[in-house]
């Protein structure tokens, strides 16, 4: 029996972890095409499903490679590739259908990110899942170096402005670190919601084309 497109899409979001094995999987390439192909809209949806059972606790924990993957666009690929090797460090391995990079997104790193801006900032759970939906899913996200951190950049969305009371009119900010292991890869390690004038500051030092 054939797939229904939604859970083709959530299939490849549980197996993404095959995609960085040497030889990545022909058969989750294929697959994860085909639900982009399906409905984009629908992997999306998917994506953030995955994002609030993580935030919510309702999806049973898989272990250690409870993650998910997501892929960089063209353009967002070959900057971090030049701010990689300005910095001598390893390029991103074109992994991604679009031959493009990822950006891996554990269930922990979603749960830090909870437990952070609940108890911390105010913000609801629903604040949480907009934070990180917005950069994931729904927006255009920039990247910049993250001052302190020579292995991070910040992922950013300045034209966005978070409806959660506790955040509301600022904008979303992840940081990402740079990991070798077992591939070449950006971890999602925290995120938060961000002051306008700070993102326009963020703004000035994203990474651009060499001209």
């Amino acid at each position: 029996m054939t797939e229904n497109p939604h859970e083709l899409a959530l299939n490849v979001l549980r197996h993404a972890n095959a995609a960085l094995i040497d030889a990545p999987e022909p058969d989750l390439i294929e697959r994860f095409e085909a639900a982009c192909q399906c409905s984009p809209s629908l992997f999306n949806a998917s994506l953030v499903e995955r994002i609030q059972k993580w935030v919510d606790g309702s999806s049973p924990p898989l272990g250690g490679h409870d993650e998910v993957f997501w892929f960089l666009s063209k353009r967002a690929h070959l900057r971090i590739n030049e701010w990689l090797m300005n910095k001598k460090l390893a390029a991103l391995p074109e992994l991604s259908p679009t031959r493009t990079g990822i950006v891996v997104i554990p269930r922990s790193g979603v749960e830090h990110v909870r437990n952070s801006r609940t108890m911390k900032d105010g913000v609801t759970q629903a604040g949480v899942v907009e934070l990180l939906g917005q950069l994931f899913v729904y927006g255009s996200p920039k990247f910049a170096p993250n001052p302190g951190y020579p292995n991070q950049l910040l992922m950013f969305d300045e034209s966005y402005r978070a409806i959660d009371p506790a955040a509301r009119a600022e904008s979303p900010v992840a940081a990402l670190s740079f990991g070798t292991t077992p591939r070449p890869h950006l971890r999602l390690e925290t995120a938060y919601w961000m002051k306008p004038a700070k993102t326009q500051a963020l703004l000035k030092g994203a990474l651009s084309k060499k001209k």
